[in-house]
């Protein structure tokens, strides 16, 4: 993944030229948007999430300082420090194709407001919220539309980008991504993506060797069982997949969108699965592979088991990886947001 950061590190000398900058986020998650900003010059002045296992996640890879918060909607505007950006995963499952999308009726789907109520009270100069392209679409694009408008209203303009992680990672991962900048200013008309090259980063890049997930000694957990792989060759999408060929993570392929349920239904054929030598059966990807396919560097740290079951360990893990914003990406958006604030003053810093 070296090619990922060098690339996000040249693209992004220009942009931080004169300073870091200071972040809030909210749903924080593992610290995706954390890892990509803090990459760019930013620093953290505040941080929350709800989930108690994440949040020990994130807490183990930065630290308690500042200390994160728990339930957003607990958290008065007036104890979040000021800060330039905000930043947001916010809830995606009301949105995600994957589902029903009930958006608005399920009480997630309205979390966004928590976002409009912060940057009511705190106006920040520009903010980064992200989501699934499901969003787009969900009652014919008036949620979209929605959520746009209340972000408008807290007196900001608002662009919308949908920007894919396969630029930047062995995945294809389409994302929407919310970006604003606080009026008046000019800063959305200079706002522009930088053309993202494919660095070309495939499965044999991010893949742990057997001789590696053996030394774990968990290879045999991550391996289908011969139930399993029965049972997953019996189902109708590997049959519509072509079987080994589309749903095992070849070494030179761009692997499937990495989601928060993985491996729950293998044998219904919705895990890509990693081929092991013959005659074993194909396997899950490990924790620190899908680390690397959301783009995590290799000094993330991963939760200690400690006599955990083996899948109750794995499956939390996957679940927060699934979940979780790609750290290249937010480098490369935020350093689009410094940038055009740049050109929009005329001089290095954000937006006045």
């Amino acid at each position: 993944m070296w090619r990922t950061w060098k690339f996000c590190d040249g693209l992004l000398d220009r942009c931080c030229e004169g300073g870091s900058f200071t972040f809030a986020e909210l749903f924080a998650g593992i610290g995706g948007f954390r890892i990509g900003l803090e990459s760019i010059g930013g620093s953290c002045v505040f941080a929350c999430e709800i989930e108690p296992f994440t949040r020990k996640l994130y807490t183990t890879n930065f630290g308690n300082q500042p200390a994160v918060a728990g339930d957003i909607c607990e958290v008065h505007a007036s104890d979040i420090p000021p800060h330039d950006i905000l930043v947001a995963g916010f809830p995606c499952q009301p949105f995600s194709s994957l589902g029903t999308q009930p958006a608005f009726d399920d009480d997630r789907g309205l979390l966004f407001r928590e976002i409009v109520r912060v940057l009511d009270a705190a106006k920040p100069c520009s903010f980064l919220l992200e989501n699934v392209p499901g969003l787009l679409r969900c009652d014919e694009g008036k949620v979209l539309q929605t959520i746009k408008e209340e972000l408008s209203e807290a007196g900001y303009d608002v662009l919308v980008e949908t920007v894919n992680a396969k630029h930047f990672t062995a995945q294809a991962r389409k994302r929407v991504f919310f970006i604003g900048f606080r009026r008046p200013s000019q800063c959305a008309e200079a706002f522009q993506i930088p053309e993202l090259p494919d660095m070309c980063i495939r499965a044999e890049d991010v893949l742990q060797s057997e001789a590696e997930v053996r030394s774990s000694g968990l290879l045999e957990d991550y391996t289908l069982s011969d139930e399993q792989f029965l049972r997953l060759q019996d189902s109708s999408k590997w049959a519509r997949r072509g079987g080994m060929t589309s749903t095992l993570a070849w070494g030179d392929k761009v692997c499937d969108t990495l989601v928060g349920h993985y491996g729950k239904t293998i044998r219904k054929g919705n895990s890509q699965l990693v081929p092991r030598p013959a005659p074993f059966k194909p396997r899950r990807f490990t924790p620190r592979e899908c680390a690397r396919l959301m783009g995590f560097p290799n000094s993330f740290k991963l939760t200690e088991r400690n006599g955990e079951e083996p899948g109750m360990w794995f499956r939390a893990l996957y679940k927060m990886f699934g979940n979780s914003v790609s750290p290249p990406v937010v480098a490369v958006l935020a350093g689009a947001i410094l940038e055009s604030s740049q050109q929009s003053s005329g001089e290095a810093g954000l937006c006045d």
